[in-house]
This record gives C-alpha cells, sequence and structure tokens, in this order.
C-alpha cells in the first residue's frame, strides 16, 4: 500500500511542479517587462500560467524530436555523400517539420483564442461568415439565399456544405499528387541491360577507347553530388533564415507599454515564430547531447526518483528556460484572461488614499499577487506601471469588454 501510494505522490508530485515552476518563469519574465518583481512563492496563479507553456513546450520538443529523427548528430557531422533516395527523404522531412509546425501554432493560436470576448447576446455569431476574401466557396454559399429557412439548421448545413467542399478538394489535390509521385518513380526504373558478349568481342583497340571514357561519368557524379549538398544548403539557409526572422518578430512583439497602443490579439505568426526557435533549440540541444534517438529516450523516461533528473533532461533545461521566458514576455500577455492567460483588463481603481492618484485615469491590471495589485497606468506624456498595496484599495472595478477592444 505503502509503495502504491508512493508511486501515485510521485506521478502527481512532478507535472503539479512542472506546472508551477513553468508558471512562475513565464510571469516573472511578464512582469519583469513593466519592472515588477513578485516575491511570491505559494500562488495558485502560477499553477494555472504553468499549463499553456507546458503544453506549448511539449509540441515543439515533439517538433525537435521529429527533426532529430531525421538529422541526429551522426549525420549531422557525417562526411561521407548523401544518396539520392536518402536527400529525397531528408527534404520531404524538413518540409513536414515547417508544415507540422504551421499546424502546431494555428492549433495553440485557436485554442489561446477561446476566451476573446464575444457579446453573448450578438446574434451574428450564428449567422454563416465565409473564412476571408480568398474563401471563394464561402462566398458563394453566402450568395445563396436562405432567409425563407429557418436560421439554426441552415447555419449548420452550411458550415458542413463548406467543410464538406474544401475537404473534398484536399483529398483531390492529395490524389494527384500522389499519382504523380508514383508515375515519377516507374519512369526512373528502367529495366536492367542484358548481358552482352559484344565487349569480349571487340578489338584490343577498342577496349581502350572505351576504357578512355571513364572522366566523363565522374564529372557527372561530382555535378550530382554537387547539386544535392547545394539542395540540401538550401534548406539549411532556409531554416537559418526563418530562424532569424522568428528570433525577430518575437523581439518586435515583446509585450511591454507600447503594447497597450496595439491591438492585445494573439496571431498565427506570432505563435509560429515561438514554436519554431523554441523547436530549433531543442533540436540543438538534443545535438550537443550527442546520443542516438534511442538512446536519448531510455534516458528521459528514467524516473528513480521524482528530485533526480536524468543527464538527457538537464542538458534541455537551458532551451526550456529559454522558451519560457519567450513566451511569457511576447505570448502569455496576449492569451486571454478568461482561460487563464495574462491578457490585461482595464479597470477602474478606488483607493483609500485622499486624493486619490487613480480616479479618472485609465488603468490596466496585469496580475496580482498575495500583497499587490500590478497597475499600468496609460497617459499620453506618460506611462508608467504600479506595485498598489491591497490594504489601500476600496474595490476594483472590471469594464465590460467590447469586441472593438482588441481588434
Amino acid at each position: 500500500m505503502l509503495n502504491k501510494l508512493k508511486d501515485l505522490s510521485s506521478v502527481i508530485l512532478i507535472p503539479t511542479a512542472c506546472l508551477y515552476l513553468f508558471g512562475f518563469v513565464c510571469l516573472t519574465a511578464y512582469y519583469a517587462r513593466f519592472g515588477i518583481i513578485s516575491y511570491d512563492i505559494v500562488n495558485a496563479r502560477f499553477i494555472i500560467a504553468g499549463f499553456f507553456p507546458l503544453i506549448s513546450l511539449g509540441g515543439a520538443f515533439i517538433l525537435s524530436w521529429y527533426l532529430y529523427r531525421i538529422i541526429p548528430r551522426e549525420v549531422l557531422y557525417s562526411k561521407t555523400p548523401v544518396a539520392g533516395s536518402t536527400l529525397r527523404k531528408r527534404c520531404v522531412g524538413y518540409l513536414w517539420f515547417l508544415f507540422y509546425t504551421w499546424g502546431l501554432s494555428t492549433c495553440l493560436t485557436l485554442f489561446f483564442n477561446l476566451g476573446e470576448f464575444i457579446p453573448p447576446s450578438d446574434p451574428s455569431v450564428l449567422i454563416f461568415h465565409s473564412l476571408g476574401q480568398y474563401d471563394f466557396v464561402g462566398r458563394m454559399i453566402e450568395q445563396i439565399n436562405v432567409s425563407a429557412f429557418p436560421g439554426d439548421p441552415v447555419f449548420v448545413i452550411q458550415y458542413t456544405l463548406l467543410i464538406f467542399i474544401y475537404v473534398m478538394i484536399l483529398s483531390i489535390i492529395v490524389f494527384v499528387v500522389l499519382k504523380t509521385y508514383e508515375q515519377i518513380q516507374l519512369r526512373r526504373v528502367k529495366p536492367a541491360p542484358q548481358a552482352t558478349t559484344l565487349a569480349a568481342a571487340q578489338p584490343a583497340e577498342n577496349v581502350a577507347v572505351v576504357s578512355g571514357q571513364t572522366g566523363a561519368p565522374a564529372k557527372r557524379n561530382n555535378l550530382i553530388m554537387l547539386s544535392r549538398y547545394a539542395i540540401e544548403m538550401l534548406f539549411v539557409v532556409l531554416f537559418l533564415g526563418i530562424m532569424i526572422w522568428a528570433g525577430l518578430k518575437l523581439k518586435v512583439e515583446a509585450f511591454d507599454f507600447q503594447s497597450f497602443n496595439s491591438p492585445l490579439t494573439l496571431t498565427t505568426d506570432m505563435v509560429f515564430a515561438w514554436v519554431y526557435d523554441s523547436a530549433i533549440f531543442f533540436y540543438l540541444a538534443l545535438v550537443w547531447i550527442g546520443r542516438s534517438p534511442d538512446q536519448i529516450t531510455s534516458d528521459l523516461f528514467k524516473f528513480q526518483n521524482p528530485l533526480m533528473f536524468s543527464d538527457a533532461f538537464q542538458q534541455l533545461i537551458v532551451p526550456i528556460v529559454i522558451g519560457l521566458f519567450a513566451f511569457g514576455a511576447t505570448v502569455f500577455p496576449r492569451i486571454p484572461f478568461a482561460i487563464g492567460g495574462g491578457q490585461p483588463r482595464e479597470i477602474d481603481l478606488k483607493t483609500t488614499l485622499n486624493p486619490d492618484p487613480f480616479f479618472g485615469k485609465k488603468l490596466f491590471m496585469i496580475g496580482e499577487s498575495s500583497q499587490y495589485l500590478f497597475i499600468v497606468e496609460l497617459e499620453e506624456q506618460e506611462t508608467a506601471a504600479f506595485q498598489i498595496n491591497k490594504e489601500n484599495i476600496e474595490y476594483v472595478k472590471t469594464r465590460r469588454p467590447t469586441p472593438t477592444d482588441h481588434q
């Protein structure tokens, strides 16, 4: 019984500790952008806030693991020329890595924006809308006059039709691509040449001439090797360019006083920049570990003691910390507060101070500790952040957001 309780406590302790630690680092990075330091050790807010970077870093690590399976350390430092079939597999893997990164970023963005305010009394949410100006199918469906039919069933039928048409279009595209690829592969497979005795019947001088033509295949092989090297270097430069763009994007989108003058919504390109850079940092850490994927897997999942981390996990601490600070400075402040994010709330504040320094000011609340509220005051000439003791506060009034507040 004691052993079962011990195992159960280990299962509960590790995820809870990760949530708490991730939330602490994330919120610290967020508050530090405004010069605020929280000395709270026990705060349930850390566990709630830690959920978002935990699932995000988990997705980024899976992407890096996928990339490491394609290019492990021994392949990265190998001087052996790569074969054509291997290069094709790698290039396809590179493209899938970018596609998976974009897909994960889109899913995270949709999930994080679930708490975005939409007035519950607004009937427009139950009216069919196209996905944008490039959604030609949705725009055609919008043109169909359905005013004579009940609204809710038509709403369901319209979106069902839209999704069905796009799924069929995607299926046709995938089918055509696969069939085209099969035809290309079939054309490359040539029948083996039949052996003849013509070479044996050739005079000695003809054999000498044929043997003297070996320079042409060698040059051709050199050109093939050079082209393969150029293709792989193209992907390396592409990945490096995206990494530089992502780093600059995160630097530009870092949340600070100036961010209140721009939309507070979370965009897919911002999440993509964070996911991509985090995945690349994880990949570099895996390369630094220098073991095979199977060895790293067995090392990562060694749980002999909850307080003792494996060597492989210790090597991943640096990219984890970098990802947490970047997440807290860019992504977390734009996640709606309704689902536990750090998006600021506009408030009215009444204090016991006389005169009240915050009367009639435009204030945003970015967080709180057990003793203080963290407030940002927006003015035309100067913007400042305050830590206000809760003992000096009579009440806090949260303003109801409108659909245009964060657009």
